[in-house]
């Protein structure tokens, strides 16, 4: 490409020098003899045939040199070639080509991609936005695609006879579209928005592959960029899958309400166990559940059980430090009124214990009755 660029400059250069060595002798032919002899001066003038000669050498020379670049293919259409073109393709590097009968046409061989899709600025000329295609149920879709391909070196020459530089439109986008309708047609939508669209999408790089080599292309790989349903359809799975989730919802409670009530029935059987070999156990589990701070009435000893204390003082947070001691069983209380279990509080401060009844006086023990003096006979 530089020696062509560098070519190309020494031809213009030369030309603009012999353009302005004519001038020049004309516009001083003309002003010293006249027109006639300038325009004879012209032709007779050595310095401007010399650089005409030189101009037309540079010319020929540029048309005749081709540079293929490393990621192109060139192909040669010649006048004088029996078939119109030359039959081996050039490859990339320097060439010689006879200038006016021949003219080589560039084709690129490296990785090209064909996409549709919706996102502005990816459209090839002459494409839509998406391919609409009918699956086997009929539903519509409409799919977004990108395919890379490329084109073999070795059959450039097929591609310039068939398509020359219309291969894009004229048959790379008819094909995947075409390809892309007809595979979808063999799936369900629910097949083409689930796991099979894997395999969709391998079944339609397998027939581009196979179609594309027949005519001198290279398939590397096809996506499926995204697939668009109708309206309908897609409100329809949305609510399908939002009463799946539902149902997932209400399993999974059910599923932890089981478990709970798996080990609800262990606690209760080890429990069980526990009380059979150890009655006690009952009674410490009912005295752990106790507040600490509760103040609580000591009934006779051989009944085992702690009953709450309400005063005055648990109601206003205080604990007081009383302690009433069981009665032994056998002895008769001090007094005959009943001491109830939960007596009202005092409205007003301190609440006190019960007054103890005094014992008035102290009962006399009973006169001894009098023996009569025994009489001796």
């Amino acid at each position: 490409m530089l020696l062509n660029q560098a070519i190309f400059v020494a031809a213009v250069a030369a030309w603009i020098a012999v353009f302005g060595v004519i001038l020049i002798v004309f516009i001083r032919t003309i002003q010293a003899d006249g027109l006639g002899v300038a325009m004879r001066r012209i032709f007779s003038e050595r310095l401007v045939v010399l650089l005409l000669l030189v101009a037309i050498v540079i010319t020929l020379v540029t048309s005749s040199i081709v540079f293929i670049q490393p990621q192109e293919v060139g192909v040669v259409s010649s006048v004088i070639a029996p078939r119109g073109y030359r039959e081996q393709p050039l490859d990339s590097g320097l060439h010689l080509i006879i200038p006016i009968v021949e003219q080589t046409y560039r084709f690129p061989t490296y990785l090209q991609t064909y996409t549709i899709s919706t996102v502005p600025g990816e459209l090839p000329p002459g494409t839509a936005g998406t391919i609409a295609a009918r699956t086997s149920d009929g539903q519509a879709v409409y799919v977004e695609v990108s395919m890379i391909y490329s084109i073999d070196p070795a059959q450039v020459i097929k591609i310039y006879l068939d398509w020359q530089d219309r291969y894009l439109g004229d048959f790379i986008s008819p094909l995947v579209q075409g390809i892309v309708r007809a595979k979808v047609s063999q799936f369900t939508v629910d097949e083409v928005n689930s796991d099979r669209r894997q395999e969709l999408e391998n079944q339609i790089g397998q027939a581009l592959a196979s179609e594309m080599a027949s005519y001198g292309f290279t398939f590397r790989r096809f996506l499926l960029r995204n697939i668009t349903f109708s309206p309908e359809f897609a409100e329809a799975v949305e609510q399908k899958q939002v009463a799946f989730q539902g149902v997932t919802r209400d399993q999974y409670r059910a599923q932890q309400i089981n478990i709970l009530s798996q080990a609800q029935a262990g606690a209760l059987e080890r429990l069980g166990a526990a009380l059979a070999l150890n009655p006690d156990v009952l009674t410490l589990s009912y005295i752990e559940k106790l507040a600490p701070s509760i103040t609580t009435l000591l009934v006779p000893n051989n009944v085992p059980f702690l009953l709450p204390l309400p005063t005055a003082f648990s109601r206003a947070g205080a604990v007081p430090s009383v302690t009433v001691s069981p009665t032994p069983i056998g002895q008769a209380p001090l007094f005959d009124t009943p001491i109830p279990i939960f007596p009202s509080p005092p409205p007003v401060g301190t609440p006190e214990l019960p007054a103890t009844p005094e014992i008035v006086g102290t009962p006399e023990p009973a006169a001894t009755p009098e023996v009569p003096p025994t009489t001796q006979p």
